[in-house]
């Protein structure tokens, strides 16, 4: 369960468009020096998404990896399959573009749900 640079589709050398994610202003600048004690400890808002498909009363949908785009440096996309039909990332104080591909590289549309507390997350979605 890790992060890898993602340089687009292999297959159809598609481009990603993504969905904005806006960032917490409430946080501090994340730097290079400070980005783990925020990540650990301060970030406490999380956006939650939800892969769009035709049949909304799915709880799980075909796999697919979630990726973002981040202000500075490459895109990376999360090794690891999901099906779920919701997850949550957090939010620093940058915004960010966040995108998912399905096993052949081609984009899955995200909806943007909501900005909560970890808190309040539901366990049912999973933070990643």
């Amino acid at each position: 369960m890790g992060w890898t640079k993602f340089y687009g589709s292999k297959v159809h050398g598609s481009t990603i468009h993504g969905t904005l994610a806006k960032g917490d202003k409430t946080m501090p600048p994340t730097r290079w020096w400070n980005h783990l004690f925020l990540l650990w400890f301060k970030w406490d808002k999380v956006t939650v998404f939800e892969v769009a498909s035709l049949n909304r009363e799915e709880k799980q949908v075909a796999p697919y990896r979630v990726g973002y785009k981040p202000q500075v440096g490459p895109a990376m996309l999360r090794d690891d399959l999901m099906t779920s039909r919701r997850f949550a990332v957090l939010n620093g104080n940058e915004d960010c573009v966040f995108f998912a591909v399905d096993e052949n590289g081609n984009e899955v549309a995200l909806l943007e749900i909501e900005q909560v507390s970890k808190d309040s997350l539901p366990a049912s979605i999973p933070l990643i």
